[in-house]
């Protein structure tokens, strides 16, 4: 599909999409926070159990006094959190120990636990649930650890991806105005969602920008967007005052007539 488009002035131009709106940013970084709070936290409470109780596996047995003297197991979408505090032994030579397991499990119901120990090293309670699931829990960290690495990677490229781009949008030398697909279009908590893809082929690509921000309509689904440099592997998609690309207001202007004359019973007034 070919739209026929006016032409920019012949001059560098640069086109930034604002970020979104603060309170955005402030919810994102706080996922983020929160995302790595839960690995800190499984290093300190799931992974040293888990650790000792491969230590203890082959030379377990029911500890001497052995008890559970507090513990819940929660579960959602399978995955079963359960916190104990063991104890064994008796006065002056009790041992107490806090142990954390995470395991994906069908089970409903409770639980039936022992309190087991390796005699050589009585300090490192364990119970046989957390032998009997000690694979399972192993998997489980696994998984969890490799969602967090492959999420942070992810994000440190996008982040690098993001920064070369409006690099390279900062100082196009032949912009040109471009029709792009718009496929998705939200807004939530003081930001907006675009999903667009150019209309010739191309990979689709998600910008986000403040909640108030609306696109140059061209069509029922089709945006205003402009792309640079040699190859024009960068399409941006613009907004429906033009403010996002570098124009004198004349420029501006004079833009915006072209464009009512050329779409204009799909342009607002």
């Amino acid at each position: 599909m070919t739209i026929a488009m006016p032409e920019l002035p012949n001059r560098p131009l640069k086109v930034r999409v604002p970020p979104p709106g603060w309170g955005h940013r402030l919810l994102a970084g706080f996922g983020l926070l929160v995302l790595a709070g839960l690995a800190v936290a499984s290093l300190i409470f799931v992974a040293p159990p888990l650790l000792t109780d491969w230590q203890v596996r082959d030379a377990a047995r029911p500890a001497l006094a052995g008890q559970i003297d507090s513990g819940s197991c929660s579960s959602k979408l399978f995955v079963n959190v359960c916190d104990v505090v063991l104890s064994a032994g008796k006065n002056p030579n009790v041992v107490v120990r806090d142990v954390h397991y995470v395991f994906v499990d069908a089970h409903a119901g409770d639980y039936s636990v022992a309190v087991l120990a390796d005699p050589a090293r009585p300090a490192l309670l364990t119970t046989d649930l957390g032998l009997d699931k000690l694979v399972n829990r192993t998997i489980t960290i696994g998984l969890f650890w490799l969602a967090i690495a492959a999420g942070t990677v992810a994000a440190v490229r996008t982040l690098l991806q993001r920064r070369r781009e409006r690099a390279e949008m900062a100082g196009w030398t032949n912009m040109r105005l471009v029709p792009l697909r718009l496929t998705a279009f939200s807004r939530a908590r003081g930001a907006s969602s675009w999903t667009v893809v150019p209309l010739e082929g191309g990979k689709a690509r998600i910008w986000s920008a403040p909640g108030k921000a609306s696109p140059f309509m061209l069509g029922s689904d089709v945006v205003l967007g402009a792309t640079g440099g040699t190859d024009g592997r960068v399409t941006v998609p613009l907004d429906q005052d033009l403010e996002w690309i570098d124009l004198t207001d004349a420029e501006r202007a004079a833009l915006m007539t072209k464009l009512h004359a050329e779409f204009g019973e799909h342009l607002p007034a």
